[in-house]
């Protein structure tokens, strides 16, 4: 039996860690798995003995169901769930920072606010508390908050502020509400760029980056890229939508296949012909494995991901109910976790299986277990899984991936493998051992022993 030592639901803040542990009683002593609810598990997850599991510096993909399973090879598998919340502070998305509009109409300013708990959302302008009534008017949403100007006047052009409060802090953000005063014969024009991808952009060496920025303003800005003390690499701009009329105008490009030349800092800049051009920055850089240089040349010493792992055990299976697979892998950091995939074939066709994947996902550090430690010589490391309630004389197919702190290899190949079956002879004391193969051919060599006498 599993009984869950951590809380059901586990409410934790952004950045921190948690920790979800459960307890399994028994004889056999069972092994504990993990695993989450529609997803794996995130990558970095720190496993004490198979026990508990630890997740640092938390973001809010981690949020959902984590479930642990014990097994001791007898009886169902037993398991308990614990549910992970994060909490975080306020963020406000504007739907458009700037407005235009005319005297007489109205006009609507959104604020979209997330954060848990549920912020607070107030409105100013110029530093004072808006007071509502038939001219102006406020809505909450779940997590839109507009405020409504009805019947627009010259008076009501200018900056709005909406703010978002909890008790993990506070956030603003301005909106303008800009448009043609009846009594002037000119059009209020403003514009501004802000980045959307973050100010500095990690990177594998061999992977791809997005950078991005949004333009607000009227009239429309265009936006251009440029890179600071160099050429932009080859590559064109991406467009991402058509251009709207009074809505944000978004750019970006896309650098694929990123080598370590590409770093620097990237500036996006906006235009709209009236005023100075507005602009902002991002950095990328790259990550990339170490190298040895020698008067021979230069040397990865690490390689990234871990290779496809190598299945190496024997197809046949020495054991009716349980069969051990085994495989090696190269990476040149520790093997963190990895994912097996069993499923049983039919009886007539090997090639034809039945049902779907058994997935096991198992961390290396879950001890006991069915999981055997990577056992490393240089890169290459040895691991091996004890798959256990399989049926006697039973084709079956398997395929395996494993992760270190780069991230996930490919699945290997698929390998098939089979149990064996013992019958017992009528006769007395005697016993007919049959040595299986596969479904098509399975009994290829019989032994027979005498009983005593």
């Amino acid at each position: 039996m599993v009984r869950r030592v951590s809380q059901e639901v586990q409410q934790v803040i952004q950045g921190s860690s948690v920790t979800l542990e459960c307890r399994a009683d028994g004889y056999p002593p069972a092994a504990i798995s993990w695993s989450r609810q529609h997803g794996h598990l995130p990558s970095g997850a720190q496993s004490e003995e198979g026990l508990s599991i630890t997740l640092g510096d938390v973001e809010r993909h981690v949020e959902g169901i984590y479930i642990c399973t014990a097994s001791n090879g007898l009886g169902r598998p037993s398991s308990a769930s614990m549910t992970i919340k994060v909490k975080y502070p306020p963020e406000i998305i504007t739907e458009q920072a700037i407005l235009h509009t005319g005297e007489g109409d109205e006009a609507k300013l959104v604020c979209i606010v997330h954060g848990r708990p549920t912020p607070t959302v107030t409105w100013t302008r110029g530093g004072h508390a808006i007071n509502t009534d038939r001219h102006i008017s406020s809505h909450d949403g779940l997590h839109r908050h507009a405020l409504t100007v009805k019947h627009v006047k010259d008076d009501d052009f200018g900056d709005y502020t909406c703010t978002a409060t909890s008790p993990l802090g506070r956030t603003n953000s301005s909106l303008r509400l800009t448009g043609k005063s009846s009594g002037v014969n000119a059009m209020l024009v403003y514009f501004q760029v802000r980045r959307v991808s973050q100010e500095v952009q990690q990177v594998i060496q061999g992977s791809s980056v997005t950078l991005e920025c949004r333009a607000d303003g009227y009239p429309p800005a265009a936006i251009s890229w440029s890179r600071q003390h160099g050429h932009l690499p080859p590559g064109r701009p991406i467009r991402r939508g058509g251009v709207k009329v009074w809505s944000p105008q978004g750019l970006s490009i896309t650098l694929g296949d990123v080598e370590r030349h590409v770093e620097g800092i990237y500036i996006c800049t906006a235009s709209n012909g009236l005023g100075r051009p507005s602009s902002a920055s991002m950095t990328i850089k790259v990550k990339y494995p170490p190298e040895i240089i020698t008067e021979q040349g230069v040397y990865s010493v690490l390689a990234g991901l871990p290779r496809t792992p190598r299945l190496t055990s024997s197809p046949a299976g020495g054991k009716k109910s349980s069969y051990t697979l085994t495989w090696e892998t190269e990476s040149y950091t520790p093997v963190i976790m990895y994912r097996l995939q069993y499923r049983r074939l039919n009886d007539n066709r090997v090639s034809q299986a039945t049902g779907p994947w058994d997935i096991k996902l198992h961390s290396t550090g879950s001890t006991p277990g069915p999981a055997v430690a990577p056992l490393s010589s240089g890169p290459v490391q040895y691991m091996s899984h004890a798959i256990t309630h399989l049926e006697p004389a039973t084709d079956y197919e398997a395929t395996v991936a494993v992760e270190n702190k780069f991230g996930w290899s490919s699945d290997s190949q698929i390998f098939h493998f089979y149990t064996r079956k013992e019958i017992e002879s009528e006769r007395f004391g005697e016993l007919q051992v049959y040595m299986w193969r596969g479904v098509e051919d399975r009994r290829v060599d019989k032994v027979k022993w005498g009983g005593c006498g």
